[in-house]
């Protein structure tokens, strides 16, 4: 079995003024870090659902910085802020089950300095962490909604039409 690896502060929170809804993951896999931003692992569904959702290509670059910079732009479009809620944790690869010695972020900072009013949770270790932290933090966050995680994992949870029909109905109650 491998070993746990320690993480920490891997990306800064996408967001603007806009901002409306933060979409909040555990933290970063490797394949993530390796690219340097939010759900870019190869396996990961997630701009290919998002996109579905909002009917638009995925966000595309010639080269990592373009990407990144395409995906934020069209975070900002649409009014998503994307974060981890643990700033830190040990974790074994890229499975969230293995995850302990969580640090959270500030995430009551970012509400606070922000117009977002929705939090959605991507898997089942996101939401937990960040209902564990509410509750520390004596409900002085919004509660959060449970989108299933768009990592291969979740690959045997629904299909790819299914998980956009899942975060569309969700996400357009409140955008």
């Amino acid at each position: 079995m491998r070993e746990s690896e320690f993480f920490a502060d891997c990306f800064d929170p996408v967001y603007d003024e806009n901002s409306k809804v933060l979409l909040l993951g555990s933290n970063p896999p490797p394949d993530s870090r390796e690219a340097e931003f939010y759900y870019s692992g190869p396996h990961n569904r997630f701009w290919q659902t998002i996109s579905a959702v909002f009917g638009e290509p995925m966000p595309t670059g010639n080269d990592n910085a373009e990407k990144i910079a395409a995906k934020k732009a069209f975070c900002y479009k649409h009014r998503i802020a994307l974060w981890d809620v643990f700033k830190a944790c040990d974790r074994v690869g890229a499975s969230d089950s293995t995850i302990k010695n969580e640090e959270p972020n500030d995430i009551k900072g970012l509400l606070e300095k922000t117009n977002i009013t929705h939090v959605f949770c991507l898997g089942q270790k996101a939401y937990d962490g960040y209902c564990e932290l509410r509750k520390k933090l004596n409900k002085a966050i919004p509660e959060a909604d449970l989108l299933v995680s768009s990592s291969c994992a979740a690959r045997r949870a629904k299909s790819d039409a299914e998980l956009i029909e899942h975060y569309k109905e969700e996400l357009m109650k409140v955008l």
